[in-house]
Order: structure tokens, then C-alpha cells, then sequence
């Protein structure tokens, strides 16, 4: 009896220990790519997330070393979503790891698996104050002043509202005779606008903004309307454009117009095309009517082109007579891929005065007599020669129609990354400017470097210009710069920078200190 119960009691422990056994399931490590971040969170995608439970840690290779960085909250069966770890920065693209865990079949079975809602709102905004400052000496001294914000909402609520806003205050501080005199504070707002906008099918918005069909008319304070209808987009514009001097909104200026396009998105090209009709006012009269056209292509296989052009259609001569048409503005642009080691990059443009008849009431006939066609034409070459290893060469050219106030730029530059000892980015400049009153030459060299885990950036730079007048003043003379900046970032929305520059001419010395301070959320 003794013996019996012996081997009954091994049995149940053998069974007991196969039951462990193959309850317990070993989780594999596998690797996963980051998705998405937030400043809270962080969406990681993987093959498959069967062994991966909320509470488990994800952890990214560093120098060789696996550091913890994402804490997981919830999962679906591909993909996870957690919580960064204080001190580790993600970004979209980078690799995280699960290094796999003993689990029991019992825990696991507990572990609901919170399927991942898709969040299409995004909010994500930064609020900054800097401070510009030179001085040469106590009598020469001036800073400015600026604090900005951005703000922007992105389907708020998962609704098809949206919101935008870029607003910017600054003040100036100069020294006077009687001390440091401080101007009024101004107050701008660049974009502060809402919109209701719904892909392939419209889009509204009420307030300041540009629009992007339009660029070149600036901002618009109104209403922007867009419907879609297939590859085709109609649209109209009605609102005021801000006052020239300082960008405050102004009822007098009354803007409006409509424009029609068509575009096209395929795998590896697309092309987009924008014609339009506006008209701009003054207290109601005619200011400006031109008609407009925009178009972008890329061709694939690294060939992109953009054109725009205006022609002036409210014309006045010195008699105040209509006189026609002006073609005021033109750009043509092209950046293609020749191989793969070689871009390069043509550009030509060509402007005349762009009159508001009305604002410019008092310098019409200096504006109408002065009427020349001012052109330039611009190409350059970049030249991968090895890895880490770029050189470039760029020409600049602009004229007058009249042959008069022209000038010929010469640019070359190189850059090596992981430079060798000294390590970082290293990079040289050479640009001569010639003109019929001016010659410049100027050499700059520069070396950019990450420190303690790329928290900390510093850039120093040395300059050296020498600018020779024409020969009737016989004047050569010669400015240096030396200077450093740094950016630093605390955590993953907070950054510090900071600039120090010394420029030496002649006898004289000018300093320059730039701080700013930067949190996104």
C-alpha cells in the first residue's frame, strides 16, 4: 500500500510538471518598425503580435546595447501602441525590438486584446520666444524681440474640421541719445484660419491663410471655396488683402477672383495645373486684375518641373489711358536626376514692376516710367563622389532688359560627413559676386557635430569676405565672422538654441547673440 501510494504521488507530481509545462509558452523575439509618434505615444507595426502583452517592454539597440524604450498599452494582431520612456527618442522608420518572455497560457488567456482605433485627429503645435541682439558698442546696440506660436488641428473630434494658426509678436529695443528707446509692441497674425474640407470632394475655409492654388496672391482674409469633381478642382476666392505696411487687416483692400485646374497622382509621376482670374481694389476701385497660372509635374525618375506666370490685364499709361497687357512675372524651374550620383537644378525668371494703380497713387509715374523686364537665369550641379563625400557648383545670372544693374554669381561648395579625427560634418563655401559697382569673394568654412547621444548639436564656422568697389572709388575691404551655435533638447519637445557670432572689420567690432527657446506639444 505504501509502495502504491509512492508511485501515485510521482505520477500526479510528473503530471503536474508536464501540465506546467505545456501551459507555459515561450515568447519569441521579433523585431517591429515605429509607425506614428506622438508626443505621448508611439504605433509600432510587427509580423505578427500573438506573444507581445500589454506591460511588456519594446527596447531599441543602442552602441551596441539594447536600452528599454516603449512600454506597451494596447495591441492589435499588428500592430502596438505605448508609452515612451523618459530620456528616448522615436522617430517614424526606426527599429524596436522584443526580446521575449516566459508567459503562462492561464495570463495570457486574461489579456484581452484592445483592438487599435484608428485616430485620424491630429494635434500638434509649438510656442516659442527668442530674442535677436548686436551691438558694436553702448551707443550702437539693438535687439529684437519675438515670441511665436503655431497651432494646428487636423480632423478635430475625427470630423472633416480643421484648423490653422501661425501668429507672431515682436518689439524692438534700440539705444538713443536719451538711452534705450522701445518701440510699440506688433502683434501679426499670418495664418488664423478654419476649414471643412473632405478628400475628392471639397474644401472650405473661413479666415487668413494662403492659398495654395494661388500662392502668389499672399494671404487672403475671407473665404476660399474648392470643389473637386474627378482630376478637375474649381474654386473661388472672396476676402481683403492685408494692408502692405503692416499686414493688419484693411476693408478697403477687396479682393476676389475664381481659378480651375485639373491634376493627376499615378505610382511614380503626377502633374498639377492652376489657371485663375482676380482683381484686387482700393475704397473700390480698381487696384490690380491679372490673370494667374500655376503648374508642378513630376515626371519620375527624379525629374520635377514648376512654372508660374502673371499677366497684368489693368493697364495705364501716363495719360491714364488703358494700354494693354503686361506679363509682370514668369518662373520656369526644373531639378532632374541625370545619374545617380548627379542632380542638377536650372531655373529662369523673369519680372517687371507689379503696379497697384491705386496705393501707389503718389508714385505711379516713377513705377510706370522705370518699366524694365528683370531677369535672371540660375543652374546648379550636385556631385555625389563618394559616400559621405558631396561637391556642388552653381552659376547665377541677372540683367536688365536695358543691359544695366547686372550681376554674375559663382558658387562651389563641398561637404564630408563623418569627417576623419575630428568626426561630424565638415564643409567649405567659395562664392564670388560680380556686379558693375561691387565684387565680393567670400570663403566660409563650417563643421557640425552631435554630442551625448544627440541631444546636443554644436556648429562652428569661420568667414572671411572681401569686397572690392569699382575704380572710381578704389576701395577694398575685408570682414570676418567667427561664431557657434547650439541646439539643445531636452526631452522630446523642449529645445534651447543659441547663436554667439563676432564679426571684425577694419578697427571695428560688431557682436551678435541669438537665444531662442521652443516647445512643441
Amino acid at each position: 500500500m505504501r509502495k502504491f501510494m509512492k508511485i501515485l504521488l510521482a505520477s500526479a507530481s510528473m503530471t503536474a510538471i508536464c501540465c506546467v509545462s505545456l501551459a507555459q509558452q515561450k515568447a519569441k523575439p521579433q523585431s517591429g518598425k515605429v509607425s506614428y509618434t506622438t508626443s505621448s505615444r508611439v504605433y509600432i507595426r510587427f509580423e505578427d503580435t500573438s506573444s507581445i502583452l500589454a506591460g511588456d517592454t519594446l527596447f531599441i539597440n543602442k552602441d551596441s546595447t539594447q536600452v528599454p524604450a516603449v512600454v506597451v498599452e494596447q495591441k492589435s494582431s499588428l500592430s502596438c501602441v505605448g508609452k515612451p520612456i523618459a530620456g528616448v527618442s522615436l522617430s517614424k522608420g526606426d527599429l524596436v525590438q522584443f526580446q521575449g518572455r516566459i508567459i503562462t497560457k492561464e495570463k495570457a488567456d486574461e489579456i484581452v486584446s484592445k483592438p487599435l482605433k484608428k485616430k485620424n485627429e491630429k494635434i500638434r503645435g509649438s510656442v516659442s520666444i527668442a530674442t535677436y541682439t548686436s551691438a558694436s558698442s553702448p551707443e550702437d546696440f539693438s535687439s529684437r524681440n519675438m515670441a511665436r506660436v503655431k497651432f494646428r488641428a487636423d480632423q478635430i473630434k475625427e470630423s472633416n474640421f480643421s484648423f490653422d494658426s501661425y501668429l507672431i509678436y515682436r518689439q524692438n529695443l534700440e539705444a538713443s541719445e536719451t538711452g534705450l528707446y522701445q518701440s510699440p509692441g506688433l502683434f501679426n497674425i499670418y495664418k488664423f484660419a478654419i476649414r471643412h474640407e473632405k478628400a475628392n470632394s471639397h474644401r472650405i475655409s473661413l479666415g487668413r491663410e494662403v492659398n495654395r492654388r494661388v500662392a502668389s496672391l499672399g494671404m487672403v482674409d475671407g473665404i476660399n471655396l474648392e470643389k473637386t469633381i474627378g482630376g478637375v478642382h474649381i474654386g473661388g476666392i472672396a476676402g481683403f488683402r492685408p494692408n502692405h505696411q503692416n499686414n493688419q487687416f484693411d476693408s478697403n483692400l477687396f479682393q476676389y477672383g475664381v481659378y480651375l485646374g485639373t491634376s493627376f497622382s499615378g505610382k511614380k509621376s503626377g502633374f498639377e495645373t492652376t489657371i485663375g482670374v482676380l482683381e484686387q481694389k482700393n475704397s473700390g476701385a480698381i487696384d490690380r486684375r491679372y490673370v494667374y497660372a500655376q503648374g508642378l509635374a513630376n515626371l519620375g525618375h527624379g525629374f520635377n518641373f514648376f512654372s508660374s506666370a502673371e499677366l497684368d490685364l489693368y493697364n495705364l499709361n501716363e495719360e491714364g489711358n488703358q494700354s494693354g497687357s503686361r506679363l509682370t512675372n514668369l518662373h520656369l524651374s526644373a531639378n532632374m536626376r541625370l545619374q545617380k550620383r548627379v542632380r542638377l537644378s536650372l531655373s529662369y525668371d523673369t519680372r517687371r514692376n507689379i503696379i497697384f494703380y491705386e496705393t501707389f497713387q503718389t508714385h505711379l509715374e516713377q513705377l510706370i516710367a522705370d518699366d524694365q523686364m528683370r531677369q535672371g537665369i540660375r543652374a546648379r550641379v550636385n556631385l555625389k563622389v563618394m559616400k559621405g563625400i558631396n561637391v556642388g557648383f552653381a552659376y547665377g545670372k541677372r540683367y536688365q532688359n536695358n543691359l544695366q544693374n547686372a550681376s554674375d554669381n559663382y558658387n562651389a561648395f563641398a561637404t564630408i560627413r563623418n569627417a576623419p579625427i575630428i568626426g561630424g560634418t565638415l564643409g567649405g563655401n567659395l562664392n564670388f559676386n560680380q556686379s558693375s559697382y561691387l565684387n565680393s569673394l567670400a570663403t566660409t568654412f563650417r563643421h557640425n557635430r552631435y554630442y551625448f547621444g544627440n541631444k546636443i548639436n554644436i556648429s562652428t564656422y569661420l568667414r572671411s569676405v572681401l569686397y572690392s568697389y569699382n575704380p572710381e572709388r578704389d576701395t577694398t575691404i575685408i570682414q570676418q565672422f567667427m561664431g557657434a551655435s547650439a541646439n539643445y533638447r531636452f526631452g522630446q519637445n523642449m529645445t534651447v538654441r543659441g547663436l554667439v557670432e563676432l564679426s571684425l572689420r577694419k578697427a571695428e567690432y560688431k557682436s551678435r547673440i541669438n537665444i531662442q527657446l521652443t516647445k512643441r506639444f
